[in-house]
């Protein structure tokens, strides 16, 4: 190896240094001959010779110094040529190595606009389930103090009447019982889409992900809002107080409130659930997030306009909509296969991801504490009692 890059190294130098003794050569011949003749003009003394070498010699090595000169500044105008290019095609490059890179970077993949569109309405969602919450926990408020207007305003009696009359018109199922109240209690022909539903927590409120209406907010009551009215009466204070008329009964009002206090308490996860339930309104439905989720649940082969809102609800509530995006959202296999992408894009799906996570863990830290006060006021009954 060293041999022969010694040999191509001489090679080189022999084939460089040709025209170099070529060049040395004739000008050992021209200096030989500019000897020459002014050897011949010394001994004569004549003019003529004198004139004859600045003829033939003198005016001719101007010209070459002066074609010499304009020669090596040709040769380092290609030398600046090749530098100036070499530098715009560098230039020129970096250009384009950063263009790739803004687009590799700057473009968002359908991926992260899909999560982004998906998630536009869980703020106003929110907002409207905290308002709803506030609404249902007055109504469960009015109806333990006795208020006016309400159906505990002349305590229990009062009360039952009303629950026993919606029972007979709405709740009851004909079959129950063999059918022997069919005549006494239920004055309904035949069972209906709401039988039991103020007993039947399972099909009233925990499957459904959307419910009608649920904002409590207007005189027009749902099936839906008189349902969870329902359920509530049975499970929290079923047996109203009587209304207070004395004002000397001290003790017993300020039991009343303490009664009152750990109900509120009490009921607070129920109404919770339930207002998370209600239905997203006030929104274009088309360009609604809503919208988009269900545009994304047709890629699981779901076509039917009804079986979506079967699944999500016309109007998603923001459980349905959470439900979407931590649990549905990410059973679909494009959702991995898009995963495929720039590492940018990438880490931008995870960013998204992890603010629904805690999106979802705010719901669970709520959730907890609402868990924590129950617990604590069980603690405190049981060191009372």
């Amino acid at each position: 190896m060293n041999n022969k890059k010694h040999e191509n190294s001489v090679n080189g130098m022999q084939v460089l240094s040709r025209p170099f003794l070529s060049a040395v050569f004739a000008c050992l011949l021209f200096l030989s001959s500019l000897d020459n003749a002014f050897a011949q003009g010394s001994g004569s003394g004549s003019s003529d010779h004198d004139q004859m070498i600045k003829d033939h010699y003198v005016y001719g090595l101007m010209k070459m110094s002066e074609q010499s000169g304009i020669t090596s500044m040709m040769q380092l105008l290609g030398i600046g040529m090749f530098f100036d290019a070499k530098e715009q095609l560098e230039t020129q490059r970096d250009i384009r190595k950063l263009k790739a890179e803004a687009h590799k970077d700057y473009h968002p993949s359908e991926q992260i606009c899909h999560i982004g569109s998906s998630m536009r309405s869980i703020g106003q969602s929110a907002e409207k389930s905290n308002f709803a919450a506030n609404n249902l926990n007055e109504i469960f408020a009015a109806r333990y103090l006795n208020r006016e207007d309400t159906a505990s305003n002349r305590g229990e009696s009062e009360d039952y009447f009303h629950r026993f009359e919606n029972i007979s018109k709405q709740y009851c199922n004909p079959s129950d019982f063999s059918g022997e109240l069919k005549d006494v209690l239920c004055l309904l022909e035949e069972a209906t889409e709401r039988m039991n539903n103020d007993i039947d927590y399972a099909a009233a409120f925990g499957v459904p992900l959307t419910l009608d209406g649920v904002n409590f907010s207007n005189l027009e009551s749902t099936a839906d809002e008189a349902d969870i009215l329902a359920i509530g009466k049975n499970l929290y204070w079923h047996k109203i107080g009587e209304p207070m008329t004395n004002p000397e009964q001290e003790n017993a009002f300020l039991e009343r409130r303490r009664q009152v206090a750990l109900m509120n308490v009490a009921h607070q996860s129920f109404i919770k659930m339930a207002a998370m339930k209600g239905e997203l309104d006030s929104e274009n439905p088309n360009t609604s997030g809503p919208a988009f989720m269900k545009a994304y649940l047709k890629q699981f082969g779901i076509e039917d306009e009804e079986q979506l809102d079967a699944i999500l609800g016309e109007k998603p509530s923001y459980w349905a909509q959470m439900e979407f995006l931590t649990n549905k959202m990410l059973q679909s296999p494009d959702f991995y296969t898009n995963l495929y992408d720039k590492p940018v894009n990438v880490d931008r799906s995870g960013v998204a991801l992890q603010a629904i996570g805690l999106m979802q863990a705010r719901d669970a830290y709520e959730s907890q504490l609402r868990r924590e006060m129950l617990l604590s006021q069980m603690a405190a009954l049981e060191a009372n009692y």
